[in-house]
């Protein structure tokens, strides 16, 4: 995920996303597809969850009952396992920029 984000690989992000996505920003948002996720890029990946992401010890991430947290507090991506056997992932499940506000 650190590659893809420092790249700003949105397309990879995209096909490792849980649709619907949950968006927690200056409004609250449902991100339908891969499209939307695609074409909202630069407003649901912000400056600020970027650098929380970039900044993220791999071996340090927060792990509780709802998946597995990218990020800090207010800045962060929630992922959950997806699939079985040889096709379990991650999927990104919800963003959270909740500093993002005017």
């Amino acid at each position: 995920m650190q590659k893809a984000v420092r790249a700003d690989n949105r397309t990879w992000l995209a096909d490792h996303i849980q649709y619907p996505l949950r968006h927690h920003g200056r409004i609250a948002t449902i991100i339908r597809n891969r499209s939307d996720f695609v074409r909202n890029y630069a407003t649901i990946v912000s400056d600020k969850l970027r650098a929380a992401i970039l900044a993220q010890e791999p071996d340090k991430v927060f792990e509780n009952w709802q998946g597995v947290m990218v990020g800090d507090g207010s800045h962060n991506m929630w992922l959950r396992q997806s699939g079985e056997g040889d096709n379990l992932r991650y999927e990104i499940v919800t963003i959270n920029d909740m500093n993002d506000t005017p």
